[in-house]
């Protein structure tokens, strides 16, 4: 996909100036690439959040997602200063149109395809399809407080992305390859 303006730093955009928003979709690289569909970040003013009303559409991957907001919409994370807190949750597959918090300021995450899952939950994701999202550190603990702490450390959206992704391919070279049923989200319509 195309980048929208590749500028990122990790200071809040300025208030002067007209709103803006960055995004960058990239493809997964192996080993992670059989369990993630593509990775991203972003970053928006708030200015630009004030201007819109952002929408998730129903998703088929589960995300990882890293996010920097101003104030309190997401769950678990840590306060850092001046407002800001950093969250890292799980948010499931969904069928629904989600708003979008127009408190976050920047992201980085991941698109897990359905097998992508068992890098977070041993046994997989299949209960999480109706809760909403989840803090990692809930479901991992102390590591998911490390790897918290560790994506708040890098200044840039483009480095916290290299940490996911770092730490993510660590896991998947230690997982079995996927079944290939499950590797990717099932084809609609029929053969013919």
């Amino acid at each position: 996909m195309a980048i929208v303006r590749p500028r990122f730093d990790s200071e809040p955009p300025p208030s002067s100036g007209p709103p803006e928003a960055d995004f960058k979709f990239l493809p997964a690289s192996p080993p992670l690439d059989r369990f993630a569909e593509y990775l991203y970040y972003s970053r928006v003013s708030s200015g630009f959040m004030a201007g819109v009303d952002a929408m998730r559409v129903p998703e088929a991957e589960a995300q990882l997602v890293f996010a920097i907001e101003e104030g309190q919409s997401f769950p678990g994370g840590k306060w850092l200063s001046d407002g800001y807190r950093a969250a890292l949750f799980l948010q499931p597959a969904h069928l629904q149109v989600i708003p979008i918090a127009g408190t976050i300021r920047q992201a980085v995450g991941i698109a897990l395809r359905p097998a992508g899952l068992t890098m977070l939950l041993p046994r997989g994701g299949a209960d999480l399809s109706d809760l909403p999202l989840l803090p990692l550190e809930e479901l991992w603990g102390a590591e998911g407080h490390v790897l918290l702490n560790r994506l708040i450390d890098e200044g840039t959206p483009q480095n916290r992305l290299a940490v996911l992704e770092q730490y993510l391919s660590a896991r998947a070279r230690h997982l079995p390859p996927p079944a290939v049923a499950v590797s990717k989200p099932a084809a609609s319509g029929t053969a013919g």
